[in-house]
């Protein structure tokens, strides 16, 4: 357990920096461009990720694949799957270039010379999303998580440098520069990532001293896994980019804004969690060998991960407007009738996450890939209907807790027949309590605009009582020494 805890703090603080960084990015976006500019940035921002799809498939396959690998079936296998990417670029940018004219209509409503223009430069992004995500993959595979954490703030802090004089130009007619501003912290990531790597000598000759540019065996070894993680990542990134299409058709870029904001804010504190546990979780997991071994560290994240997560839906669900009115401004206030939905579904979005990666870790993708199909599918269909229906965003929050709480119902089925009875009392019974107290506090907290801070203290302190008095004694000194150690090393490290 200590050894889980000091890996998830330190890409926990990572996380947490980054994302601070990104928040103030975006809060000079919504002061300067209001919810119009945030959602025209949203919309680019998602055809680069929809675009790249290939890439983030890939991620899983490539971590995976380097974590469980030993000596020189690893440096093929990090060589092979370079030129994997590579290639997978190339064919992207040739798909942005034939189809320029439709995906300008899908992104901008329109498909006149300028906006066509635009689209081929996103190419330029795309291509950088490549390059940094299999670095990435290398320094997370490898388990440098404390170097990865250093090279994501890099991103963040690139966009915070860039975004006032983007904003200027955007503002005056130039809607290119978001391009060149998500394309300079790409290449910003990837100069640290690549520094990162050669410094520890983890990239190995890509051209010669090899059989083959391309093993067959690795091949093979990584559309295993791809060809399931990539169809989910393309149908995930379609999903999100056709509602947030038919959300900005049905209420103007205005509304796609107050989308933007909802999405964004439920997604960027479960990021502190996701990413704090998938650094290390998924590698870990990969190592490990036996039933027995990784239904306890499967154990063990869902722990941590349970008293964690229950003080921090907590927090952000009083403090919701405040967030709102710092991070963007009082004219995202509508915005709360999503987000106080999805906020509940955070807590099982979270859940369903740490039970899913037993799958991807032992290669059963049709169950992942089914499972990951159902969440879009029923996204889709529901997404679109309940805006419709009731000509707000609430629908979307009400959606997103009902697929959630069906994955987290069927993956706790699947890890229970794999491994075993997993979730003894001390397991379960804190993340029933902890669901049960986030609903409580959101139905108390429901159609506040404002925060009551009396009451807010009150009932943190309550997600916090929760968590703390589920640990036993060994556990609690456990983590205080760990704390202590990592703080008191950080600190004289800076001295």
């Amino acid at each position: 357990m200590s050894n889980l805890f000091n890996g998830i703090l330190k890409t926990g603080i990572g996380v947490i920096a980054n994302l601070f960084l990104g928040v103030i990015s975006i809060k000079i976006m919504a002061v300067m461009l209001g919810p119009s500019g945030t959602g025209l940035f949203s919309i680019i921002r998602q055809a680069i990720s929809t675009m790249s799809s290939i890439a983030t498939g890939g991620q899983t396959a490539l971590v995976q694949g380097v974590a469980s690998k030993k000596g020189a079936s690893q440096i093929n296998y990090v060589r092979s799957t370079f030129w994997l990417y590579i290639i997978a670029s190339v064919f992207s940018i040739a798909l942005i270039y034939l189809f320029a004219d439709r995906i300008s209509f899908a992104v901008f409503e329109q498909s006149d010379t300028s906006k066509i223009l635009i689209v081929k430069w996103i190419s330029l992004p795309v291509f950088l999303t490549f390059i940094y995500i299999y670095l990435k993959s290398l320094l997370n595979g490898y388990r440098a998580i404390g170097r990865l954490a250093i090279v994501e703030l890099i991103g963040p802090l690139t966009t915070l440098v860039f975004v006032y004089p983007a904003c200027i130009a955007v503002g005056e007619g130039n809607i290119q520069s978001f391009i060149w501003l998500l394309s300079t912290a790409q290449l910003a990531m990837i100069a640290g990532c690549f520094m990162m790597l050669y410094n520890n000598k983890w990239l190995p000759t890509i051209l010669i001293n090899c059989n083959s540019l391309i093993e067959m065996d690795d091949f093979k070894y990584f559309f295993k896994i791809t060809n399931v993680t990539f169809l989910t990542s393309i149908i995930t990134a379609a999903t999100l980019f056709t509602v947030r299409g038919f959300v900005a058709n049905q209420g103007g870029l205005h509304l796609a804004g107050l989308f933007d904001l909802a999405w964004t804010l439920s997604g960027s504190y479960v990021m502190i969690i996701l990413s704090s546990f998938g650094t290390y979780y998924m590698p870990t997991l990969a190592q490990t060998v036996g039933n027995k071994e990784r239904g306890e560290l499967i154990r063990q994240v869902f722990k941590i991960a349970t008293l964690i997560m229950i003080p921090l839906v907590v927090i952000i669900i009083v403090i919701k407007p405040l967030l709102i009115s710092i991070l963007y401004s009082r004219e995202y206030i509508s915005s709360l009738e999503q987000v106080r939905w999805m906020l509940i579904g955070d807590y099982l979005k979270i859940t369903s996450w740490i039970l899913a990666m037993p799958a991807i870790v032992n290669l059963n993708m049709r169950i992942y890939f089914w499972t990951e199909t159902f969440w879009n599918v029923g996204f889709l269909m529901l997404a679109p209907l309940t805006v419709y229906y009731f000509q707000s965003l609430e629908g979307i929050g009400i959606a997103f807790i009902f697929l959630y709480l069906v994955l987290t119902i069927y993956y706790f089925e699947y890890t229970r027949r794999l491994y075993g009875h997993l979730f003894s009392s001390d397991v379960a019974l804190p993340w029933l309590t902890g669901f049960f107290y986030v609903i409580i506090v959101s139905i108390e907290k429901w159609n506040e605009t404002s925060v009551n801070f009396t009451s807010s203290l009150l009932w943190i302190s309550g997600g916090f009582f929760i968590s703390f008095s589920s640990l036993n004694n060994h556990e609690r000194l456990t983590i205080k020494n760990k704390a202590r150690k990592f703080f008191s090393k950080n600190t004289n490290l800076k001295n």
